[in-house]
């Protein structure tokens, strides 16, 4: 399809819509569901779950962590029109005309999740170990290792940082299978 990069055991429904391939790159062992829509300047990590009817929209630029999971339905814009009246939308107007538009990239660090039906918006950066819950709307940064909820979302309690220590057995176990082939 033409990838800028595209690694190994990478798994992407044929009902998915890629936009420009050329500005995508998919690191391995990334499975990508049915009916998502891919368009922008995106890099996806190792270990990544991308489910059903996702859409990113990274013209802004999204980038995505290792051992990142996202549920179906979940939506990342990098740019917004301006909705105070003060500057024109719609594709066919003019840049001149459209100056107040949101353009900023989103960052999803290693071990995040995001559930089902939740939006980030521009400028987002989910720190390492974030989780997003179901129907969340997320419109700021985050700090690490928090659970996030809610529209907007607001941090209501710490994540647990156990699952560092089970990354780094699954990653000693599968450098001792390729040890043992």
């Amino acid at each position: 399809m033409g990838f800028k990069g595209l690694g190994e055991n990478v798994l992407i429904d044929t009902r998915t819509t890629i936009d420009n391939p050329q500005s995508i790159v998919i690191g391995n062992n990334v499975k990508i569901g049915s009916f998502v829509l891919l368009s922008g300047d995106i890099k996806i990590g190792n270990y990544v779950h991308i489910a059903s009817f996702c859409g990113l929209y990274g013209t802004g630029g999204i980038e995505i962590g290792d051992f990142v999971s996202m549920s179906n339905h979940v939506r990342l814009i990098t740019e917004s029109d301006d909705y105070s009246g003060e500057s024109m939308s719609a594709p066919f107007v003019g840049e001149q005309y459209k100056f107040k538009m949101q353009k900023e990239s989103i960052c999803i660090k290693k071990h995040c999740i995001i559930g089902s039906g939740s939006l980030l918006l521009p400028g987002v950066r989910l720190e390492e170990g974030v989780a997003v819950g179901a129907m969340s709307m997320v419109s700021k940064k985050t700090e690490a290792w928090g659970i996030y909820v809610g529209i907007p979302a607001r941090r209501i309690k710490d994540r647990s940082r156990n699952i560092l220590q089970l990354e780094k057995q699954f990653l000693s176990e599968i450098e001792w299978d390729k040890n043992s082939e």
